[in-house]
């Protein structure tokens, strides 16, 4: 990680670009009820930094072990017809008006594409009362807080199933849990809540009897294929406005978030403001790329097909920006992320179908002295074995190796890179590590 410039303010606050370093001592120690007290973060934030962000990320730097990977607190709400009532705690927060919402993130979870696009998403989603819109009886993760299950799409917010699973009705009238494509966008139903889509613009959808078939208390992920058992009830939009009220109120097109980490004792080390610089700034999306993930997240702007920008940037009151153009979407891998081989020519993170590449590198393992071959294999997100796509290459004496790949068609999406390592009359091994993802697009033109 490359280091990144540091503003320090005194012995308790630093920033950088896309990231703010407060000291708070005994933080996550006391909770105000089962919470951390982000309020008072919020208001040490705003001393010294802009109100202009709708969400605060809070994170500890030392994981505190909890239930959950991250929750959101409503701060404030003007829309109607969401299920919610209107709301402003702003004040309590230290912002003037700007602020919706404070996330607290269990560690780096918020760095992962579908936890960090979850708790944004209940920004405005889910709140919806079930019970009054189809008269179903609710299961899964927190469902008071989450969408059912329920055809359409996907959802990122949902109590039945996980963001890589969405429910499906075939041509029979059968119902099934299908592997979501990448990559993954919001539901219908939640760009409603954000203003993005219009009553006139909402398909009618399917939501199930049996809400708890899967897991009555978490989000599950069904094998593709899997039946979906029960009576479904059709539902429309007007079937929501009946119970809710038509949304109104604020509609978005960008939506800024800081990212907070919290330490007890001391400021963070340059290397390590640098990691969470990166990825706070990675989760802006800068390139536009989408920065999918291995398992078909991607930044929050694409999954509402861009129609609201997330912005990540540090603004301070008083003291001087930190402006640093990063390059977020790499190119390649790291040639020493894996500890068992260092690339001198890495995989590519970016390839198309039809190009040819060559990884080349030197093994570095030391639990052998005669390894003499090596497999790259690149493992498809979809677990397909299928679309594995895999290159030999003999190691030499000197421990080098070089593999050539060329993708084939029909190998468009997400892999991971998986290297293994063998020795004469070696038996199967297990990969030596697993780094993601790796995105390949369709072939050039198509």
């Amino acid at each position: 990680m490359r280091p990144v410039p540091i503003e320090r303010i005194d012995d308790t606050v630093q920033y950088s670009s896309h990231v703010v370093n407060l000291v708070v001592p005994g933080f996550g120690d006391q909770r105000v009820s089962t919470d951390f007290d982000l309020a008072a973060v919020a208001r040490r934030f705003y001393e010294h930094f802009e109100d202009t962000y709708e969400a605060l990320a809070i994170v500890p730097a030392a994981a505190h072990v909890e239930e959950y990977s991250a929750y959101h607190l409503a701060v404030q709400n003007q829309v109607d017809g969401i299920g919610r009532s209107r709301l402003s705690r702003v004040s309590e927060y230290g912002s003037a008006g700007a602020l919706l919402g404070v996330e607290a993130f269990n560690d780096a979870r918020l760095l992962d594409n579908e936890v960090s696009n979850h708790e944004l998403t209940h920004t405005w989603s889910h709140a919806f009362d079930w019970g009054r819109i189809a008269g179903i009886s609710r299961a899964g993760h927190e469902p008071g807080a989450h969408a059912p299950l329920m055809t359409g799409g996907e959802s990122l917010v949902s109590a039945v199933l996980h963001p890589t699973r969405r429910a499906v009705i075939r041509e029979d009238g059968s119902a099934v849990v299908e592997r979501t494509s990448s990559p993954a966008r919001q539901h219908p139903l939640d760009l409603y809540a954000m203003g993005l889509l219009e009553p006139a613009q909402m398909p009618e959808w399917v939501v199930f009897e049996d809400q708890g078939q899967f897991s009555s208390t978490s989000a599950s992920t069904p094998d593709p294929g899997t039946p979906i058992a029960g009576a479904m009830r059709r539902v429309s939009i007007n079937d929501v406005m009946a119970a809710h009220g038509p949304r109104r109120g604020p509609v978005l097109s960008s939506l800024s978030r800081a990212t907070i980490v919290v330490t007890r004792d001391e400021l963070l080390s340059p290397e390590e403001m640098a990691y969470w610089n990166f990825f706070a700034a990675r989760l802006e999306d800068p390139g536009r790329s989408g920065v999918v993930s291995y398992d078909g997240q991607p930044s929050f702007a694409l999954t509402t097909d861009r129609r609201i920008d997330l912005r990540t940037d540090i603004r301070p009151r008083s003291h001087p920006r930190v402006d640093q153009a990063q390059d977020v979407d790499p190119s390649t891998l790291g040639p020493t992320d894996c500890l068992a081989v260092e690339f001198s020519t890495p995989p590519r993170a970016r390839v198309r179908v039809g190009e040819r590449f060559t990884v080349t590198g030197r093994v570095t393992a030391r639990d052998r002295r005669d390894f003499s071959q090596v497999l790259i294999r690149l493992w498809p997100s979809t677990g397909e074995e299928s679309r594995a796509e895999r290159a030999y290459g003999r190691v030499s004496g000197s421990g080098a190796f070089s593999v050539d790949f060329e993708l084939r068609d029909g190998r468009e999406g997400e892999y991971s890179v998986q290297p293994f390592l063998f020795w004469p009359d070696a038996a199967p091994q297990y990969p030596r590590c697993i780094l993601s993802p790796v995105i390949v697009s369709p072939r050039a033109g198509s």
